[in-house]
């Protein structure tokens, strides 16, 4: 069995682009940049022996506003500067993929043969922590405060840290103590 470290994309490998009503995913490869740990936090988990999976809802490709084009060169990016295995996207908001449902996690899990027990899913959002706590994995919150609509409020992150570097020091120290 393989164990892993899904990373949710936006907001935690990459810096989130504030519109006029919201911070957004890049839409273009000139708005894409890399979080300061990103790539220290993905190669620490590396080291640790943990496959690691960027996996996002990412439906700008389907409202048109994010090209196909961009998002390779966007994920051309992500395999040219961090420890990334394997980039799996969710973009029909209506499929079983797209987060907080862990379809697509389940796939991955069954695909690679991925130990839940020692699994963590590393997120920005409510939708993230659902979908890892939902496969049962270990979650790991970004952010100062942790928010989620009531239907799933009795669902809470495992950690609740500041940045990504934060998180895979999480995952070392578990590591260190299960040895």
């Amino acid at each position: 069995m393989v164990k892993c470290v899904f990373y949710d994309r936006d907001g935690v490998l990459n810096s989130l682009v504030q519109r006029e009503t919201q911070p957004t995913a890049p839409w273009s490869i000139d708005e894409f940049e890399m979080l300061q740990y990103s790539n220290s936090a993905t190669k620490l988990t590396k080291q640790y022996g943990y496959m690691n999976i960027v996996l996002s809802n990412q439906p700008d490709l389907n409202d048109n506003l994010l090209s196909k084009e961009d998002l390779d060169k966007i994920d051309d990016c992500l395999f040219d500067n961090l420890s990334i295995d394997f980039i799996a996207y969710a973009m029909d908001r209506k499929a079983e993929y797209y987060k907080p449902k862990n379809g697509l996690v389940e796939l991955l899990i069954n695909t690679y043969c991925i130990d839940r027990k020692n699994s963590y899913f590393v997120g920005d959002r409510w939708k993230d922590i659902v979908c890892g706590h939902e496969s049962n994995l270990t979650t790991i919150f970004i952010g100062p405060r942790y928010e989620c609509p009531d239907e799933y409020s009795h669902i809470k992150p495992d950690y609740v840290v500041e940045d990504v570097l934060q998180a895979s020091l999480v995952i070392k120290m578990i590591e260190e103590h299960n040895d």
